[in-house]
């Protein structure tokens, strides 16, 4: 908690560390101020919410909603879920040290701590670079290759992450924190493709883009293929069509996988 302080102070938010245990109950932690409400918007936190919403923008309003019935305090508080989920706005302007050039991919190449995607992004990254000289890729973590189409950007902070992939033309992403700082408006309508996921999952920022999942290199090189074939206009229908077969695919997998 401690590390991502300044994510909420950016907010102009008073921020109260807690170093203890991963906390996965509605139950206060021993240091949360005892004229604050206590709010958990872990995804996982109700079973239930979480087959039926998946790690999604409704999952934390459902859960918000039913914690404030438990408190007796839904007549006070009570969101409603939008057509679209709003998208993520930092309110500090942030300087990059980095140059940002066309044509240009956010990896998300970092060891994923929850487990939700065992693919490992810079045991391909090479493959990835030789095979698209025409694409730069900027690597949230430290790249295992260097070449001149490959940035390292491992020392930036999530804030920094976010206003680059405003510049960005797509996204490889393993649905760990990275990804979270590139839901920006700027970034709604870009191409995202979700690599090796493990689990089912459902992030969507607005249902009329829908991501790719992929599960290999195979798929990772496909999706960038398209990318390439279809620049300039990288969001063009031909885009659009492929993203929503995939995305009736995905569906009926987590159809078969939760009703079996």
């Amino acid at each position: 908690m401690e590390a991502k302080k300044y994510l909420w102070e950016d907010m102009g938010l008073r921020v109260v560390s807690y170093e203890g245990k991963h906390v996965c109950s509605t139950a206060p932690t021993p240091n949360c101020p005892s004229d604050a409400i206590f709010i958990n918007l872990w995804f996982g936190l109700y079973p239930n919410i979480l087959r039926t919403y998946y790690m999604s923008y409704d999952n934390n309003v459902h859960s918000f909603n039913r914690q404030m019935k438990e408190k007796g305090l839904h007549h006070l508080y009570h969101l409603n879920v939008p057509e679209f989920p709003p998208a993520l706005e930092f309110y500090s302007k942030q300087q990059l040290t980095v140059e940002i050039v066309e044509n240009s991919i956010l990896v998300e190449n970092g060891e994923v701590l929850s487990g939700q995607s065992r693919f490992r992004m810079n045991d391909y990254l090479e493959q990835i670079s030789n095979a698209f000289p025409e694409l730069t890729f900027y690597c949230s973590a430290e790249p295992s290759f260097k070449a001149s189409n490959v940035v390292d950007c491992s020392t930036l902070n999530l804030l920094q992450l976010s206003e680059l992939s405003n510049h960005c033309k797509g996204f490889l992403v393993c649905g760990s924190g990275v990804n979270a700082a590139t839901y920006t408006e700027p970034n709604r309508f870009k191409p995202r493709c979700f690599v090796g996921m493990s689990m089912p999952i459902k992030i969507l920022l607005d249902k009329r883009n829908p991501p790719i999942e992929v599960k290999n290199i195979t798929g990772v090189l496909r999706f960038l293929r398209t990318l390439v074939s279809n620049n300039p206009d990288i969001c063009n229908s031909r885009f659009g069509d492929m993203c929503t077969f995939l995305k009736s695919a995905a569906e009926k997998q987590l159809h078969r996988l939760f009703n079996s």
